[in-house]
């Protein structure tokens, strides 16, 4: 009798422990919600930080767009205006020049082709801003080059079979299913999954662990259609004489010289170089101006605090003259 009331006693003293624990974590991550804006691609509806109705609307002589992932959203600053966009905002618009966040969380580089192709005619300079993640071409991704298709970018054979099945490379499996799911659900779930990540043969479980092979091989049909694009981009802004740039944002979460992560991004750059594609490397920055080696916006998201947006609006002060 007494070893099953131990066991109940154990069993809701470890509920209430996690109960607790996802709490913590819930607290520690949270961010308000802001007020986005509708863009439409396609038939895909997205959330952007600034309202592209303006956009069309201004008349500024010089816009300035930022297109990237959720990075460049940044929404655990923007709700203060305190992620790097606005804060470039802040420091440089006239009434001459003007800035716009078009960027969508959870997209990579075929959606921002297609953002391009569609405000190509309104705007002056384009700064894409790239991510780890960006090799990663999923449903949406494969919509927006369908998109690209009728402006003149080539087919994406193994786009067809996406569409169709809206399966990728995240969830080929039924232990990527689960994976997501419990990624999607459980704070605690997440903080582990980060400490595993970086383990031989645990990380082989996690589509991310991809992205670097993806990026090192040349010859995979990743690679060939994300450099493509890329030259897409630099090719549809020379056409309207648009001044594009390409930066990529750190990894964050380690910055340090033994992130496993930083010489991928060396070779990749050092690689779309050779293909005629500039992309620049904030890296060597963040570490001379981080005050710590971690700069992630909790123990369960890895995207940049509030004083990695002030470093990158920095390092894109100095490296442009807005």
């Amino acid at each position: 009798m007494n070893y099953f009331k131990n066991l109940s006693l154990t069993f809701i003293s470890v509920f209430i422990s996690l109960i607790l624990f996802e709490l913590f974590l819930y607290i520690d991550d949270y961010h308000p919600d802001y007020k986005q804006f509708s863009l439409l691609i396609g038939e895909n509806k997205y959330l952007v930080n600034d309202s592209p109705a303006d956009f069309f609307k201004d008349e500024s002589p010089k816009k300035t767009v930022f297109l990237g992932d959720s990075f460049t959203v940044n929404k655990v600053c923007a709700h203060e205006k305190k992620d790097f966009v606005n804060l470039i905002k802040k420091k440089y618009s006239t009434e001459s020049k003007s800035f716009y966040n078009f960027a969508i969380g959870g997209t990579g580089i075929a959606e921002y082709a297609a953002i391009l192709s569609k405000i190509s005619d309104h705007a002056q300079n384009i700064i894409i801003v790239l991510y780890y993640n960006d090799i990663f071409f999923d449903k949406n991704s494969c919509e927006s080059i369908s998109e690209l298709n009728n402006v003149g970018f080539r087919n994406v054979p193994f786009c067809k079979k996406i569409i169709q099945t809206n399966i990728d490379s995240s969830n080929d499996t039924k232990l990527k299913a689960v994976d997501n799911f419990l990624e999607t659900r459980f704070y605690s779930y997440q903080l582990i999954k980060e400490a595993l990540v970086n383990f031989p043969f645990i990380s082989d479980i996690y589509s991310r662990t991809k992205w670097g092979d993806l990026y090192l091989d040349y010859n995979s049909v990743e690679n060939e259609l994300f450099i493509d694009l890329l030259k897409f981009i630099k090719k549809t802004s020379r056409e309207k004489n648009i001044s594009t740039n390409f930066i990529y944002f750190p990894d964050v979460v380690y910055l340090s010289e033994d992130n496993t992560r930083l010489q991928t991004w060396k070779d990749f750059i050092s690689y779309a170089d050779e293909q005629g594609i500039k992309i620049n490397d904030p890296w060597e920055f963040f570490l001379e101006n981080s005050s710590r080696t971690n700069l992630s916006w909790s123990y369960t998201d890895d995207h940049p605090n509030c004083e990695a947006n002030q470093i990158m609006s920095i390092y894109l002060s100095n490296l442009f003259t807005f």
